[in-house]
């Protein structure tokens, strides 16, 4: 995969970035010794995955690693589709499962 930049921020920044809407293929993560890969079909994410998860759970995995480093590579291609919702709507709903993460666990369950 080629590299695009560093990027000091979670993976919602990275999900955004320049003319994703066209895009399809896949963008790589790599935050320490975590990986991950989210797939792109005409600017929609349709998959992803971690060594640990597939599909939304996944996402929700990348956006806890924090700083990121992620390439682009458009001759990569989902062979199933896992996720169904727009990015859009995926990134509020990891945004939300991390800040419920964040609480203490006794708070987890009724948030």
């Amino acid at each position: 995969m080629r590299p695009i930049f560093f990027m000091s921020s979670t993976f919602c920044k990275c999900a955004a970035f320049p003319n994703a809407a066209v895009r399809s293929g896949a963008v790589q993560m790599v935050s320490g010794s975590n990986v991950g890969t989210a797939y792109l079909r005409d600017g929609q994410i349709v998959h992803a995955e971690t060594a640990t998860e597939y599909g939304a759970a996944a996402l929700f995995e990348m956006v806890s690693w924090g700083e990121i480093e992620f390439a682009y590579d458009r001759s990569v291609h989902a062979g199933v589709e896992t996720i169904k919702k727009a990015w859009n709507a995926l990134l509020i709903d990891a945004l939300e499962e991390e800040r419920r993460r964040a609480l203490p666990a006794w708070r987890q369950q009724t948030a």
